[in-house]
């Protein structure tokens, strides 16, 4: 099995199914089982994705910033498809996703999906 390592608050938006693309700046062409990793280094705030939407994101759930797990394997997600960024922003339905990834020009959306969180 592959894995991937994601800052903080990505991964655990991720393993909370609220992030359903993750965006690269490079393509695979592996596809299936993908371990979800948060890394073990923390971005300082300012760094952050729009931060309300994260702590939103976050509390629909229950959690807050202060229960980000650092340096942790938090879900098995499949990776079932890689788009371009500039193809997918057409039909990309969620309204929160695109604050959290990079959709700029040149880049790649990997479709993620199938969670099983630990």
């Amino acid at each position: 099995m592959k894995a991937i390592s994601l800052y903080e608050p990505w991964a655990t938006l991720k393993a909370l199914n609220e992030k359903h693309y993750e965006t690269r700046s490079w393509k695979t062409s592996y596809r299936g089982p993908l371990l979800i990793c948060s890394s073990q280094r923390k971005l300082p705030l300012y760094q952050y994705p729009p931060i309300k939407k994260v702590l939103d994101a976050l509390a629909r759930h229950g959690l807050f910033l202060d229960d980000l797990k650092y340096g942790y394997a938090l879900c098995i997600v499949d990776l079932v498809d890689i788009f371009r960024t500039e193809e997918i922003l057409s039909f990309v339905p969620w309204e929160n996703e695109t604050f959290f990834g990079d959709f700029s020009r040149g880049r790649f959306a990997w479709k993620l999906e199938n969670v099983r969180r630990f």
